[in-house]
């Protein structure tokens, strides 16, 4: 009988996948990873509003800046996914500088 009574009953050999509940970086970054669709949703609209701005002739000079946020989101979206998975928290430090550029 093992000692632990909260080991694995399959052994420590099972990889776990998806979120690594519990880890600081779940903790920290959980809300956002609860909003992760929506953050990838409004960085596909910004992207193509932008793009849409940019047809017109003075749309061009600030049809670049919803671009520009929409890659920024879409980036983090992608990395705030896979520092919480992962448990990573450099992944997750380089998702919060995206948001915050």
């Amino acid at each position: 009988m093992d000692p632990n009574p909260y080991t694995s009953p399959y052994g420590s050999s099972v990889l776990v996948r998806g979120p690594m509940i519990g880890s600081p970086t779940s903790e920290l970054l959980g809300p956002l990873y609860a909003a992760r669709r929506w953050i990838m949703i409004l960085s596909v609209s910004m992207i193509v509003m932008g793009g849409l701005q940019c047809l017109t002739i003075i749309g061009i000079a600030f049809g670049w800046l919803p671009i520009w946020l929409g890659i920024l989101l879409y980036q983090a979206s992608k990395s705030l996914t896979l520092a919480v998975e992962t448990g990573n928290p450099d992944i997750g430090r380089d998702a919060m500088k995206n948001l915050a550029t």
